[in-house]
């Protein structure tokens, strides 16, 4: 029943996330999208802290466990979104190129990043420490995200 309701939160706060970051990226960071990808990807940390605490916690309430995977939905759908924005904004001669390599090259990503991710976990290491990896990876794409600079979006 709680994993039910956590994949749930998940997707409904990754649907509201996913159009929520388009709006916030336009009026708050007049169309920068950049800025948006970094600050999700911060607000990521602490939900994947929570998640690792409640792999050690048994007694974590489920309603704050179906909130964390609510807020993880929302800031992580978001980024997922803007990226192939970013390359169509950042490559205007070829827009559907460059969003079509960026979505190819997310499918390849995300085949395959569950293979090691699955080495990690089944070393002896457990789910901590598929947290710790998840979290470094986090930790980069922020960084990486910050040093995107691109021309500004025309809002009309």
């Amino acid at each position: 029943e709680s994993a039910k309701n956590c994949l749930i939160s998940l997707e409904l706060g990754g649907f509201i996330g996913g159009m929520m970051t388009g709006s916030v990226s336009d009026f708050l960071f007049n169309g920068q999208r950049s800025p948006v990808m970094y600050w999700c990807c911060l607000l990521m940390l602490p939900c994947v802290a929570t998640i690792i605490w409640a792999s050690m916690e048994v007694s974590m309430a489920p309603l704050y466990l179906s909130a964390t995977y609510g807020f993880l939905g929302l800031v992580s759908f978001g980024p997922h979104m803007l990226v192939g924005l970013v390359a169509r904004e950042l490559y205007p001669n070829a827009p559907s190129t460059a969003g079509s390599y960026c979505k190819f090259i997310g499918q390849i990503g995300g085949t395959l990043a569950g293979y090691p991710l699955s080495i990690v976990a089944s070393s002896g290491l457990g789910w901590n420490a598929v947290g710790i990896v998840m979290s470094t990876c986090t930790v980069l794409a922020a960084i990486l995200f910050g040093q995107v600079t691109q021309p500004k979006a025309k809002i009309s």
